[in-house]
């Protein structure tokens, strides 16, 4: 029987045409699957830089737009920087002030707690976040105001919120405040520490070059900045000129598609060696009483000698440079020349006389010398050795 044209167009598809079709198919879908894993690695890898790069951009920009501040507005005594570690930076600035008018600090938030917009006081000294060493070793203040310089510290810290081990987080401290986050996911760049100093040093007959202290402890220990006894080893961290902050970023993965880019920044501190202003006005007011204890019947002979810092060095001018002290026999008609003369910025003073004899009895005073040079009253004592 034959067919109509039209019955023959409603045949089926062959077996052939259908295997064809399917594989057609599986192709498109193979190339298509293909095209979005692609597409979804290519994402993945473009958040992965882009959290790596906000992750050190935003290290290195906080500290730089603060690190840079230190010194900034300090009282007289004040130092701008207080500790210079491997892995902590601790300084002090007028970063944010309380007052709207204040022309001199670096910000104004009129909301901040005073406990984050001022300086310390000695008695409220803490220990420093990562080191040993307790600040502040003397409390500042510009005249009857205490200074509004704060203490801010940045220090990198083991990250223990996450398996990895090797990485750490950047945190802020203002004072004896909370730390806050700053960044995470930061690696140490190998071969450095996060924190280098900078300072200049003069060569004779050669020009000054700039050189680099590495894995290295400076701290601030003499309580007031500039005092006489400011000098030495005890000024190293004084020399400081610049910070210099090596770290790595890393995206936050592990293994073979982990992505990490190691960056540095130096930083440079203009407040640092700014002169400091002396008034050297009016005498030296001393408001301090010398003691004079000898030693015991048997010891070696030596009478100590122990007093306060004078009312003319933390407070009022603040211009007290040496103490200088006097002795004579009991009873001898004049004092003849100073005897001892002892740096002013320490927070108490102690002076062991061994010259001396058995049996005798000697007077001893004590002064003030500021910067003019003028001398305070005296403040006398008589000790008598058994």
């Amino acid at each position: 029987m034959n067919l109509s044209p039209r019955l023959r167009d409603t045949r089926g598809m062959t077996l052939v045409e259908l295997l064809v079709a399917t594989v057609i198919v599986l192709v498109v879908l193979t190339i298509s699957l293909g095209f979005f894993n692609s597409q979804a690695q290519s994402l993945k890898a473009g958040t992965g830089q882009f959290a790596l790069t906000q992750n050190y951009r935003l290290a290195l920009g906080t500290l730089a737009s603060q690190v840079r501040a230190a010194g900034s507005n300090t009282a007289t005594g004040q130092p701008f920087l207080v500790y210079a570690g491997a892995d902590v930076v601790a300084f002090n600035a007028d970063f944010v002030s309380r007052d709207p008018n204040n022309p001199f600090a670096v910000s104004v938030d009129t909301a901040a707690p005073p406990a984050e917009s001022e300086a310390l006081q000695a008695a409220d000294a803490f220990t420093l976040p990562g080191t040993s060493f307790s600040y502040p070793l003397a409390s500042y203040a510009t005249g009857p105001a205490n200074s509004g310089a704060e203490t801010t510290i940045f220090y990198f810290a083991p990250d223990a919120t996450t398996p990895r081990g090797d990485d750490f987080t950047l945190l802020r401290q203002v004072n004896r405040g909370d730390p806050a986050v700053v960044a995470r996911n930061l690696l140490r760049t190998p071969g450095v520490p996060f924190f280098e100093y900078l300072y200049p040093q003069d060569h004779p007959n050669a020009s000054t070059t700039i050189e680099r202290w590495s894995n290295v402890e400076l701290t601030h220990s003499v309580p007031r900045h500039g005092a006489a006894v400011d000098t030495g080893a005890a000024a190293r961290i004084d020399r400081v000129r610049g910070v210099r902050v090596n770290l790595t970023a890393t995206d936050g993965t592990t293994g073979p598609r982990e992505r990490r880019r190691s960056v540095s920044r130096t930083i440079l501190l203009p407040n640092a060696g700014v002169a400091m202003l002396e008034s050297c006005g009016e005498m030296p007011q001393l408001g301090t009483t010398l003691q004079a204890t000898p030693s015991p019947a048997g010891d070696p002979p030596q009478v100590t000698l122990q007093w306060t810092a004078a009312v003319d060095e933390r407070a009022g001018e603040e211009d007290v440079l040496r103490y200088v002290v006097w002795k004579r026999p009991t009873l001898a008609a004049t004092w003849g020349p100073p005897y001892v003369s002892i740096p002013a910025g320490l927070p108490a003073y102690t002076y062991v006389d061994t010259q001396v004899q058995p049996g005798q009895g000697y007077d001893y005073a004590i002064a003030a010398q500021d910067c003019t040079p003028s001398m305070s009253a005296q403040s006398t004592t008589t000790a008598t050795l058994p």
